[in-house]
């Protein structure tokens, strides 16, 4: 039985990032097709794309980028809604699985398949991003195994003709081994590359606890690694790459679906980081205001590779 439901209620993006061949599973569709709304493209100096997760169907992608706009227009003034509305582009890509019956739901079953996926989307989307002649600046919001989309896409462009600059990144939930993103790891650089990057984690997360560690540990690659978003173990560099515990969330508590206070916190640490607002500066002008006291719920200094 299909868990996609069709187009979310009231979704209705300026531009969709399709990277996908079908709603629920499927290949990753390779050119990425841009779906202006009205089939009409328009001038974006800034791109500001958002990147579902692990095992979300076309629905659900939907359902989560319409929090991120509900979140953000409690925030924003009307004028200030609709510019970053024309900032937006909103990727899909098929790190889900249409498998028969109950297998879909075992999600470290799914993961090494969607490890693959997420790798080739990073490539088409990539190709996408700099043919795009207008964009001058990139921004990225992801969560889950898009994190992984984002860091691969930004590793892909490196040094290729059109190349943007990439301002701010927000990991929230990251399913990226931290292995990946410490000194010598193939997505080390591509942490690097941007303005800004903020990982937003918390070690109460169960599918960064058992599904992810057990996907990439069946993808062969390392045993049981522990994902970035699940502990924030990242080379911190204060305003360039930082983290923010979110207290108590769990995986979905990440885009503002949820109405609990981790996911209130969540959305509000996002609100921040991003810096939209006060008229409508340029989100890369302005400035990310101090991250609160980390009080990391765990204390380890020298924890291994693969160790969770």
């Amino acid at each position: 039985m299909s868990r996609d439901a069709g187009e979310f209620p009231g979704y209705a993006p300026k531009l969709k990032l399709w990277l996908r061949t079908q709603p629920e599973g499927g290949d990753v569709g390779n050119p990425c097709e841009a779906q202006w709304q009205g089939f009409r493209q328009f001038i974006q100096t800034d791109l500001l794309v958002l990147v579902h997760g692990f095992n979300n169907t076309r629905t659900e992608a939907e359902e989560d980028y319409s929090a991120f706009r509900r979140r953000q227009e409690a925030t924003l003034t009307s004028g200030d809604m609709v510019r970053l509305e024309a900032m937006l582009g909103d990727a899909f890509w098929p790190g889900d699985a249409d498998w028969p019956g109950p297998v879909d739901k075992v999600d470290f079953l799914v993961y090494p398949v969607a490890i693959k996926k997420s790798i080739e989307t990073a490539a088409a989307l990539g190709d996408y991003l700099l043919q795009r002649t207008d964009v001058r600046n990139l921004f990225f919001v992801g969560h889950s195994l898009g994190c992984r989309v984002i860091l691969e896409t930004i590793k892909y462009m490196i040094g290729k003709p059109g190349e943007k600059k990439v301002q701010k990144v927000c990991l929230m939930a990251a399913a990226v081994p931290t292995y990946m993103v410490c000194k010598g790891g193939e997505l080390y650089d591509a942490l690097l590359r941007p303005e800004h990057v903020r990982v937003l984690y918390s070690p109460d997360d169960p599918v960064l606890a058992v599904a992810a560690p057990l996907g990439e540990t069946l993808a062969g690659d390392h045993v049981l690694p522990s994902a970035l978003g699940r502990y924030g173990d990242i080379p911190m560099t204060p305003g360039k790459i930082d983290r923010e515990w979110i207290s108590g969330a769990d995986h979905s508590d990440y885009w503002g679906v949820k109405t609990d206070d981790a996911s209130d916190l969540s959305s509000q640490r996002l609100v921040q980081f991003l810096g939209v607002g006060v008229g409508f500066r340029s989100l890369g002008e302005v400035p990310s205001p101090p991250v609160r006291p980390d009080p990391a719920p765990r204390q380890v200094p020298h924890r291994q590779i693969g160790h969770t």
